[in-house]
């Protein structure tokens, strides 16, 4: 649930009570909020964004990153004139969080030149088949 919904929460770790039903682990208890008497809530907005970011060192441009994390939370009395007007019995609390992130993804890779396109791979270390035991299949000890 979103931060703004919890009210308060335990955390029990190697309980062995009945009451959890004796096993080992761990378990976390919350309790949501729950309206009152007055209106009250929230709305919020994080942003993050590249503009503050800094330049990779293999790359000429800072790549694309938005993310935006925003939500609401409004709690309060359930009345409905004329149809419930029990103002004092009934509360209600909503809350809802969202979160969207778009991010360009880079990589450095490594391209083969022409010979080794064409097979020959002289000068690199020795080639052997990784699915042997022995790093090189040659020596035989």
């Amino acid at each position: 649930p979103p931060v703004d919904f919890i009210q308060e929460f335990r955390v029990q770790s190697l309980n062995s009570d009945a009451e959890l039903g004796g096993g080992s682990g761990g378990f976390i208890n919350l309790v949501t909020k729950s309206g009152t008497k007055d209106f009250h809530g929230t709305l919020y907005d994080y942003l993050r964004n590249n503009e503050l970011d800094s330049r990779n060192t293999f790359q000429p441009t800072i790549p694309v990153f938005r993310q935006n994390q925003f939500g609401f939370s409004v709690g309060g009395p359930a009345y409905i004139p004329k149809l419930y007007p029990q103002r004092n019995r009934t509360w209600f609390f909503v809350s809802y969080e969202g979160f969207r992130r778009r991010q360009a993804a880079s990589g450095l890779g490594r391209v083969a030149s022409d010979a080794q396109r064409s097979g020959d791979f002289t000068g690199l270390a020795t080639i052997y088949d990784p699915a042997s035991t022995r790093p090189n299949p040659t020596n035989v000890n």
